[in-house]
């Protein structure tokens, strides 16, 4: 499948540390992604679990997240894409530019919420506005954890 395809590139497969995991980074990609989607936390060492739980329709009107594989793959692969710029930071694009300010901070928690943000229809400025108050509110806490 087309969509997949970007996925086996060894970008995906690269292991990095985030907190007490040492794991592929697409797997810290769907733990992002799915936390993004929805709202709430992810248990990374239980992803499978968690990916299952996320396609499950809820109640008995709820209505499927995607209407065909191709339609959920197409939506990884876009994340996916973001997901790849927001850790590169190779682009002179906004994303990349907040990756690379947030990078001495070491702070992913925040990854969930751009991701969503990046997806989003809003234009180009007021997503790096966005990105600009994040980055404001992240680094005085940081700051001040170093005290």
């Amino acid at each position: 499948m087309k969509h997949w395809k970007e996925f086996e590139h060894t970008f995906w497969s690269v292991e990095e540390k985030q907190g007490r995991y040492k794991k592929p980074r697409i797997e810290f990609f769907l733990s992002n992604y799915i936390a993004g989607q929805i709202a709430g936390d992810v248990n990374l060492s239980k992803l499978f679990s968690e990916y299952k739980a996320f396609l499950k329709p809820r109640g008995r009107s709820a209505i499927p997240r995607f209407t065909s594989v191709t339609e959920e793959l197409e939506t990884l692969a876009t994340y996916g894409r973001i997901y790849r710029e927001l850790i590169e930071r190779s682009s002179g694009s906004a994303l990349a530019e907040f990756s690379r300010r947030l990078l001495p901070w070491d702070v992913t928690t925040v990854f969930p919420l751009v991701l969503r943000l990046w997806a989003s229809s809003m234009d180009e400025q007021e997503k790096a506005t966005c990105l600009d108050l994040l980055l404001s509110f992240i680094v005085p806490r940081c700051l001040r954890s170093y005290r």
